[in-house]
């Protein structure tokens, strides 16, 4: 499968990496990176060592983009809404939505950043993706969430997917529909 995806993938996207890589392609097939292990916090969960950092939680696990994915715990995700849009010239799309409190995240989690930072302190695990696109953000608070996948590199002056303000929260980085 993964030779197959090489084949239709420009070059300048990443390769599919087992259980790390995203798709983002409706309210109702789109993925988020979680901690592994329910009730783990987001923070634990940045660690960039294999086996051990988050993992691609998706409503469709057998997309064949998101190799390795597993599908959202029951009740988890309790709104989600799609846009698409542009911004400094980037065409992203999103995903932003509602979590259950303590249905698979710490009942107190504060939350974490997610993203395609090459810096492993930065971001996530080392080459983690969003299928198709150049760079992703991905944040998961207490009950909301918020995944955005952009054009470049995230680097860019005004990108969507700017990585460096990983504090902000999903209603700045991300602004959505959050119910």
């Amino acid at each position: 499968i993964t030779f197959a995806l090489a084949a239709v993938l420009p070059a300048t996207f990443a390769q599919p990496i087992y259980g790390i890589t995203l798709v983002v392609k409706s309210s109702t097939n789109f993925c988020s990176i979680l901690p592994p292990n329910k009730g783990e916090s987001v923070g634990d969960a940045k660690s960039s060592d294999p086996g051990v950092g988050g993992v691609a939680f998706c409503t469709d696990p057998i997309d064949a983009a998101a190799i390795g994915a597993r599908s959202f715990p029951p009740g988890l995700i309790t709104g989600a809404h799609y846009k698409t849009g542009v911004q400094a010239g980037l065409k992203y799309v999103q995903v932003t939505g509602a979590l259950a409190a303590g249905a698979w995240l710490q009942a107190n989690e504060q939350g974490g950043q997610f993203d395609s930072a090459t810096e492993a302190e930065n971001g996530s695990r080392p080459g983690s993706s969003c299928a198709g696109w150049g760079s992703y953000l991905n944040l998961v608070e207490g009950t909301d969430f918020c995944v955005r996948c952009c054009e470049g590199t995230g680097n860019e002056d005004n990108s969507p997917c700017d990585w460096h303000n990983d504090n902000a929260g999903c209603a700045s980085d991300i602004p959505g529909d959050y119910s």
